[in-house]
Order: structure tokens, then sequence, then C-alpha cells
């Protein structure tokens, strides 16, 4: 989430051109990600030993990100590895998608 937000700040306008994706379509429409299907890329893989204190200090840079993110122009955007360019509201879209899709997996894993 803090990549991703900070690149949505960095932007610039006008939002570029963003070929059609099937794939950005139905993840945007359905509001799921299928499991097992994508690869993070290396730069967001978290480390396998990270102290909670860390964690929780991520977690609070996250939060003032996407606060931060929040006042972005409309037309800023973010380019997704996958998905192509995402203006502003389909950004925070995936954000949410993408952070339901982590949950529903910690849930498994915890009731495993």
């Amino acid at each position: 989430m803090i990549g991703i937000c900070k690149s949505l700040n960095a932007s610039q306008l006008p939002t570029p051109p963003s070929a059609f994706s099937l794939v950005r379509s139905v993840v945007l429409f359905t509001g799921r990600i299928p499991r097992g299907r994508g690869q993070a890329p290396s730069s967001a893989l978290p480390k396998p030993d990270l102290p909670a204190a860390e964690l929780l200090a991520l977690m609070d840079e996250s939060e003032r990100m996407l606060t931060e993110a929040s006042q972005a122009h409309p037309g800023q955007w973010y380019k997704h590895f996958v998905f192509g360019v995402l203006d502003r509201d389909k950004t925070f879209r995936f954000i949410d998608i993408h952070n339901r899709h982590h949950w529903r997996i910690i849930q498994d894993i915890v009731t495993a």
C-alpha cells in the first residue's frame, strides 16, 4: 500500500492511456483476486523475520500514506504491473480488493 500510494501521489497529470485489460475489468467488477494466479514483484515481498515493532510502524505509515493519497487529484494514477494504469478511484478500489484478498488468506491460515 505504501508503494502504491507513493506512486499515486508522485504521478503527473494527465493520466496516461491504458489498454483494455480483461483481468483488470474482472477483478475490479467482481472484487476478488483469484488465489495462486499472480506473483508479487520482489519489491513487494515481506521480510521473513520482520520484527513486530517494524510491522506496526509500516502499518502506521500505510495509514498516513492512504490519508495523503485520498487527497490526490482524481486524474492522478498508479501503473500496476498486470492491470496497467489505474486512476485514483480505481487505485483505491484495487487497494481494497487486494487487502480483502490477503485478509481472506490470513483467516484461512488462522482457522486451519
